[in-house]
């Protein structure tokens, strides 16, 4: 599965919505995902058949080329295939298929 991980920046994170969830996000920030908070934290391909794998491997299997933090609640994880991404944020229980403005996510 060819992916990206996005990671709020704790830096930038003045309403303390890191590790939070989607709706304490939304409400935080009148009901979107602030992408600006955002920094890319991974992009590669791994061995995974759907994000709960994802969510094993970025936790428990870490690829050696990555270098942020596990994978947590208020993470995006962007899907691509086929030319075409989908957007899921670590949430309370799972992933929720998300808008992202990857356009405003901080560039390293």
């Amino acid at each position: 599965m060819k992916l990206r991980i996005y990671q709020i920046d704790l830096n930038l994170d003045g309403k303390n919505v890191a590790f939070r969830s989607y709706g304490e996000i939304l409400s935080q920030y009148g009901g979107r995902i602030p992408a600006e908070l955002y920094r890319k934290a991974y992009e590669g391909t791994v061995e995974a058949e759907n994000l709960e794998d994802v969510f094993y491997i970025f936790n428990m299997d870490h690829p050696r080329e990555f270098r942020a933090r596990s994978l947590s609640m208020s993470d995006v994880v962007e899907v691509i295939e086929n030319n075409c991404s989908t957007f899921h944020i670590c949430d309370t229980f799972g992933f929720k298929e998300v808008p992202f403005d990857v356009s405003h996510v901080k560039q390293n």
